[in-house]
């Protein structure tokens, strides 16, 4: 008993002052929030008309000038994020494969927006002129922000398959890093990563290679290479590389959540092509070309890679959920109403009004 006394008697009174200092970190920030809302949400609307037409992600700033970039105490990247605006560089927000390598992300070279489709840049209005870069088109602006447009192809882009790589969710990082920081993505080489490590290497088919741990790589001749002392070289399989850039991509389209289409014409001799798709890969993903089914592949960062034939094709992407989860879904939901049936079923018989004898 006395124990209990003393225990609670000594985090009673931090407790309050906790609280005390928790209503004023509140109050400051609601405060605040009511002074620049109008600001913020006016941000949003835009960005929200602007993805009816030109889908793509925003980029809002991170570590650096990002950490200036707020609504009252909240991050602009995170508030954005709250309204289903596709940000990224959100490191808090892990689940993805993407996030792993999505901080070599480098905001001064224009590819890497390209490779992410960071259509968008939204900053604070007082941002220094020399972290404004010179490829972001002003767009529109008022007291509290600027917004800039950044050309993209889209979420779809065209691409090759040059090799394959065979890693594990450790040994992944610093190839897809250096890959990211290379001219490769914007030469359109997109490797296939695959987490099948025990068939490879395999010497047969395309060049392939498999991460030993984050820095070591085996090829097929058995022989071990360190990434950083000889970076993987990927070669274009095609006899004429300008071959890619005779892939059209056009009517792309993001007219729901998690649902992407385009069309897409290939020429002849277009070996190992593929359509680049830029939401994170994921077996729920379900694909079509002309109505048929075909099964995507995983490709560096961690994107959709469509493989395509010559000739000229529609293709959809949808996000699926798996039976398991529709059918826990749907579970969860009859079990709901059956334990509310039951209760108020019992209630009903509690509260009944016993007749007088």
């Amino acid at each position: 008993m006395l124990i209990g006394l003393f225990v609670v008697l000594l985090i009673y009174p931090q407790t309050i002052r906790y609280s005390a200092l928790n209503d004023t970190l509140i109050l400051r920030a609601n405060g605040n929030y009511a002074m620049q809302s109008t600001d913020a949400n006016a941000l949003v609307s835009t960005l929200q008309e602007l993805q009816k037409t030109a889908p793509g992600r925003v980029f809002a700033g991170r570590a650096g000038w990002g950490k200036d970039f707020k609504l009252a105490e909240t991050s602009m990247l995170m508030y954005l994020g709250n309204f289903g605006l596709p940000t990224v560089l959100w490191m808090p927000e892990t689940w993805s494969p993407n996030a792993d390598t999505e901080q070599y992300f480098r905001e001064e070279f224009r590819q890497d927006y390209e490779l992410y489709n960071f259509r968008y840049v939204a900053t604070q209005a007082n941002l220094p002129k020399e972290l404004i870069r010179s490829f972001w088109v002003p767009i529109k602006e008022n007291p509290s922000w600027k917004l800039y447009g950044v050309l993209t192809q889209g979420y779809f882009s065209a691409g090759v398959r040059p090799a394959i790589v065979a890693a594990d969710k450790y040994s992944r990082g610093n190839v897809v890093r250096l890959w990211i920081q290379s001219d490769d993505p914007k030469n359109g080489l997109y490797p296939q990563l695959t987490f099948d490590t025990k068939n490879y290497p395999v010497n047969v088919g395309l060049p392939n290679f498999k991460m030993l741990d984050e820095v070591t790589f085996r090829v097929p001749d058995g022989s071990t290479h360190n990434l950083f002392a000889e970076r993987p070289r990927y070669v274009s399989p095609l006899s004429n590389v300008s071959t890619l850039n005779n892939i059209i991509i056009t009517d792309q389209t993001n007219t729901a959540d998690m649902i992407f289409s385009a069309k897409v014409s290939v020429p002849k001799d277009c070996t190992e092509c593929l359509v680049d798709l830029k939401p994170s890969y994921h077996p729920s993903w379900r694909v079509t070309i002309d109505g048929k089914r075909v099964t995507p592949i995983i490709v560096f960062p961690f994107f959709i890679g469509i493989p395509v034939t010559e000739g000229t094709h529609t293709i959809v992407a949808s996000y699926q959920p798996s039976s398991l989860k529709i059918f826990l879904l749907v579970l969860s939901g009859i079990l709901g109403i059956g334990t509310i049936y039951v209760f108020l079923k019992k209630r009903g018989k509690h509260n009944a009004v016993t007749p007088r004898r």
